[in-house]
């Protein structure tokens, strides 16, 4: 027999507790309604709150990102239009590329060509490349 510490009991107790109470649709909001089973476990309403708040913070996390480029953008550009009014003949601008969204958004882009049949998936086969 194993000896659960306080602690490990009352994280048992609670995860009990939270599949054992049921609360039905008209106790809930619209967005939390289950119209299978005609209510949710204290889980399944933790499931869909935290599904919606890690929606929220990381929409907030992608705006303020967004923001802090846009004002490093405005700050490169300023700099080099006082110098382009000088006769410098072009203006550069060093962009903050996020390598795991860019491969992510590359994917996506790379299926939806496969599904809306623009390419085909045995085309890809032959041209594999490494980027290293």
């Amino acid at each position: 027999m194993t000896t659960k510490t306080g602690y490990e009991l009352l994280e048992e107790i609670t995860l009990t507790l939270n599949d054992a109470i049921f609360v039905p649709n008209s106790m809930l909001p619209e967005r939390y309604h289950d119209n299978k089973s005609g209510g949710r476990t204290l889980d399944g309403i933790n499931k869909v709150y935290n599904r919606e708040v890690e929606a929220s913070v990381e929409r907030a996390q992608l705006k303020a990102e967004k923001a802090k480029r846009i004002a490093a953008y405005r700050a490169q550009v300023e700099a080099q239009l006082i110098e382009f009014k000088t006769g410098q003949e072009e203006v550069h601008i060093t962009y903050d590329v996020n390598a795991d969204k860019l491969y992510r958004n590359e994917q996506v882009f790379v299926g939806g060509m496969i599904s809306g049949g623009v390419i085909d998936a045995e085309d890809l086969e032959d041209r594999v490349c490494y980027k290293y």
